[in-house]
Protein backbone atom coordinates (compact mmCIF):
# COMPACT_ATOMS: atom_id res chain seq x y z
CA UNK A 1 0.00 0.00 0.00
CA UNK A 2 0.53 3.61 0.43
CA UNK A 3 3.74 2.91 3.11
CA UNK A 4 5.36 0.56 1.21
CA UNK A 5 5.73 2.85 -2.33
CA UNK A 6 6.28 6.09 0.40
CA UNK A 7 9.37 4.11 1.94
CA UNK A 8 10.62 3.65 -1.68
CA UNK A 9 10.15 6.92 -2.85
CA UNK A 10 12.26 10.50 -1.99
CA UNK A 11 10.83 12.04 0.83
CA UNK A 12 9.68 15.20 -0.68
CA UNK A 13 7.89 13.44 -3.36
CA UNK A 14 6.28 11.01 -0.86
CA UNK A 15 5.49 13.81 1.70
CA UNK A 16 3.32 15.55 -1.69
CA UNK A 17 2.06 12.42 -2.79
CA UNK A 18 0.98 10.25 0.37
CA UNK A 19 0.87 12.89 3.25
CA UNK A 20 -2.70 14.40 3.19
CA UNK A 21 -4.12 11.17 2.13
CA UNK A 22 -3.26 9.08 4.62
CA UNK A 23 -4.21 11.87 7.26
CA UNK A 24 -7.33 11.87 6.17
CA UNK A 25 -7.33 7.90 6.43
CA UNK A 26 -6.53 8.10 9.76
CA UNK A 27 -8.92 10.60 10.98
CA UNK A 28 -11.70 8.07 9.18
CA UNK A 29 -15.40 7.58 10.95
CA UNK A 30 -14.75 3.46 10.34
CA UNK A 31 -12.48 2.03 12.81
CA UNK A 32 -10.89 -0.72 10.76
CA UNK A 33 -9.35 2.06 8.16
CA UNK A 34 -7.92 3.93 11.10
CA UNK A 35 -6.63 0.53 12.64
CA UNK A 36 -4.75 0.10 9.40
CA UNK A 37 -3.15 3.41 9.36
CA UNK A 38 -1.68 2.79 13.01
CA UNK A 39 -0.15 -0.69 11.82
CA UNK A 40 1.47 0.77 9.31
CA UNK A 41 2.26 4.02 10.34
CA UNK A 42 6.58 2.92 11.40
CA UNK A 43 6.50 2.15 7.44
CA UNK A 44 4.86 5.18 6.71
CA UNK A 45 6.87 7.22 8.75
CA UNK A 46 10.10 6.03 7.61
CA UNK A 47 9.25 7.01 4.18
CA UNK A 48 8.98 10.79 6.13
CA UNK A 49 11.26 13.48 6.94
CA UNK A 50 11.87 13.72 10.50
CA UNK A 51 10.28 17.03 10.94
CA UNK A 52 7.25 15.95 8.90
CA UNK A 53 6.84 13.22 11.61
CA UNK A 54 6.85 15.18 14.42
CA UNK A 55 5.15 18.32 13.22
CA UNK A 56 2.10 16.64 11.35
CA UNK A 57 2.13 12.98 12.12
Amino acid sequence: GISKVAALLDQPTAERLFLKRYMSLSCDENFFIRKLCAIHFGEFCAGMASDTVYEVL
